[in-house]
């Protein structure tokens, strides 16, 4: 979704941009539609494990936007391409050496440094999307005038105003993720048993992907104020932002968070985990709140925010405003200033 975003703004300062999408969009995604100058390219990859159709991407690219670490014998072959093209990346950039180490020996382990070794050379730029992100990886060892921090963008005009559903509950509080440990799955469980005594009328909606066990596991444990709704089209988040009175983001770890974002832009304020990059999007007690990983600490601040109408409407207020540094507009301009120094 990024990705497309960034392709149709930049398009208004380019005469031409092709882009290459590695992976099939989901079929809850409908992507935006594009300018005539820009061409959409759609590989049936999951991962691109074509050498050639890689080195042929990347050759023609100068912007390689990707979640996606490239594996050491890609970076070994791209390496005399990669000097004049900048890596977006909005994953981790620390290859999982522990992992490497217990699943492949020391034959893995030697791999994933050396891949780490690569990114750190063979990219002129890599364009982090937070300032946690950017001492994340100073902290592995990369340049800081390597990196270069760009935050994502978001539609302000697809988001505000608009229709809202109305989503049950009082209040109706809105969760967007997947059911995973990683993305706080467990932490909404015991958040929602603390809420049945003091916000018994108070409904979660999750809107994601969700596999049955997670499922299963709330009938267990008789959790009946999560709703699950399944995963939802971007250009129908909307409706669900603004039907609900705030929005809940317990990931444990966020490069960014486009979630957070998207709720600021519905003026609906932001209760998150203080997960990495919340900080650079969340100002605690102006739109949103930034809690620790404890259910006890999140359902104290889902309590003071429900029955606080001013505080409600203080933040919601506060919360656009904080969005329109994000404006798809703005960010486009820093990324073509920085890719017109470096082409």
């Amino acid at each position: 979704n990024i990705a497309y975003h960034e392709a149709k703004h930049l398009s208004k300062h380019f005469d031409w941009v092709t882009l290459y999408v590695n992976q099939p969009p989901r079929r809850a995604y409908t992507p935006p539609s594009l300018p005539d100058n820009v061409e959409l390219r759609v590989n049936n990859l999951r991962r691109l494990v074509n050498p050639s159709l890689f080195i042929k991407l990347v050759a023609d690219s100068k912007l390689v936007h990707t979640h996606f670490l490239p594996s050491p014998t890609e970076a070994t072959t791209l390496i005399p391409l990669l000097r004049s093209t900048i890596l977006t990346h909005h994953g981790s950039l620390a290859p999982e050496l522990g992992n490497a180490r217990r699943k492949a020996g020391w034959a893995g382990y030697t791999l994933k440094r050396l891949q780490l070794e690569l990114l750190k050379r063979g990219f002129k730029k890599i364009i982090v999307p937070s300032t946690f992100m950017a001492q994340h990886a100073e902290l592995e060892g990369f340049k800081r005038e390597s990196l270069a921090i760009i935050a994502n963008g978001v539609e302000l005009d697809l988001y505000r105003g608009g229709e809202a559903l109305q989503l049950e509950g009082e209040p109706p509080i809105l969760w967007v993720g997947y059911t995973k440990p990683s993305k706080g799955s467990h932490i909404m469980i015991a958040l929602s048993k603390k809420l049945e005594s003091t916000l018994p009328k108070a409904r979660i909606h999750f809107v994601g992907y969700y596999n049955q066990a997670y499922a299963s596991e709330l009938s267990r444990r008789s959790v009946k104020n999560i709703v699950l709704h399944g995963p939802k089209s971007p250009f129908e988040m909307p409706k669900y932002y603004r039907g609900a009175w705030f929005t809940l983001n317990p990931s444990l770890f966020e490069s960014f968070s486009m979630v957070t974002l998207e709720s600021l832009a519905s003026s609906r304020p932001v209760i998150t985990v203080d997960n990495g990059a919340a900080r650079d999007l969340v100002t605690h007690g102006q739109n949103g709140y930034i809690s620790q990983p404890d259910p006890e600490e999140l359902a104290q601040y889902v309590y003071t925010l429900s029955q606080d109408q001013y505080k409600l409407r203080e933040m919601s207020e506060n919360a656009f405003k904080s969005a329109q540094n994000y404006d798809w507009p703005n960010v486009t301009t820093k990324l073509v200033e920085l890719l017109r120094r470096t082409m």
